[in-house]
């Protein structure tokens, strides 16, 4: 469902089944509140240079002067792309390249979500209850909960990203609270130059106005990539290349996490609740609770590997 290119005062998005964003260059002067309930989504593209898209409440390439409420519940979602240069991606809950000009409110229930991209190039995508690339004029409030999602990449150059309530290149002019539950996490990149990102509950290349409440628990992550010159980095509860006004509250709960590069010229990251080249204007009070952790970086070269691990830590 798309909107037309309009002005309205006002949107209530009901939807159930099939459900698309708000996008398309989309401008709103009021308030906006979006509920969706889906099941058992569906949307493959086949060829070179293909893309496979699908979003469920969000708001995307638009903007919304007043405040946004979005309410998301969706089960079976799959979105692949086979070729190469191809590209699938799943948004759920999610702002992208949006502006919006009050108070923001995310809630989003999740369980089994699957993005794949076949091919040299291609990219595998998953954004649940995130914020990217986008403006939030006061305050930001997201709660996931989400279970079994899974994003992979097979191919030269393949790249596969997940992010669950988090921000990245977001700009929020109030405080930001987040609240994350999620089970069987898994992004995996396969193929020379793979990458794979998974951040659940972090910050990352972004400010924030006032205090920053971050709360995840966490079961079951992995984020591998296999062959020639790959990176994996997973990152739970962490504030990375930011700024936050007030204070900085993070409280992590993990167990099972896992990060491997295997390959040569490969590079494994782990970090759970740290504070990383990061601002704070008042306080940071961080706890952490973790369960098992392991991070490998495996392959041939006598400098060719390299393995992080961080844990509570504030720092560069």
């Amino acid at each position: 469902m798309k909107l037309p290119h309009a002005r309205l005062t006002s949107v209530t998005l009901l939807l159930a089944g099939l459900a698309g964003p708000l996008q398309a260059d989309s401008s709103i002067d009021g308030d906006a509140q979006i509920t969706v309930e889906t099941e058992n989504v569906i949307s493959a593209a086949i060829g070179s240079r293909t893309r496979s898209e699908i979003a469920q409440g969000s708001v995307i390439d638009s903007d919304v002067d007043g405040d946004l409420q979005v309410d998301v519940g969706t089960e079976n979602v799959i979105s692949a792309a086979i070729g190469s240069l191809s590209r699938s991606e799943v948004n759920v809950g999610a702002l992208k390249n949006a502006d919006i000009g009050g108070d923001t409110r995310i809630s989003v229930e999740a369980e089994n979500i699957v993005s794949a991209g076949i091919g040299a190039g291609t990219l595998s995508r998953v954004n649940a209850g995130s914020v990217v690339d986008s403006d939030v004029g006061s305050e930001v409030d997201i709660k996931v909960k989400a279970e079994n999602v899974i994003s992979a990449a097979i191919g030269a150059g393949a790249a596969s990203d997940v992010n669950l309530g988090s921000l990245t290149n977001a700009d929020v002019g109030g405080e930001a609270n987040i609240e994350v539950n999620t089970e069987n996490v898994v992004s995996a990149a396969i193929g020379a130059g793979a990458l794979s990102e998974t951040d659940i509950g972090s910050v990352k290349n972004s400010r924030i106005g006032g205090d920053a409440n971050i709360s995840v628990s966490t079961e079951n992550v992995i984020s591998a990539a296999i062959g020639a010159g790959v990176y994996s980095d997973v990152a739970v509860g962490s504030v990375k290349n930011s700024s936050v006004g007030g204070d900085a509250t993070i409280n992590v709960n993990t167990g099972n996490l896992a990060s491997a590069a295997i390959g040569v010229g490969q590079y494994s990251k782990l970090h759970v609740g740290n504070v990383v080249n990061t601002s704070v204007g008042g306080s940071a009070n961080i706890n952490v609770s973790t369960g098992d952790l392991a991070a490998y970086a495996i392959g041939a070269g006598p400098f060719s590997t390299r393995n992080e691990v961080n844990i509570g830590n504030v720092g560069n």
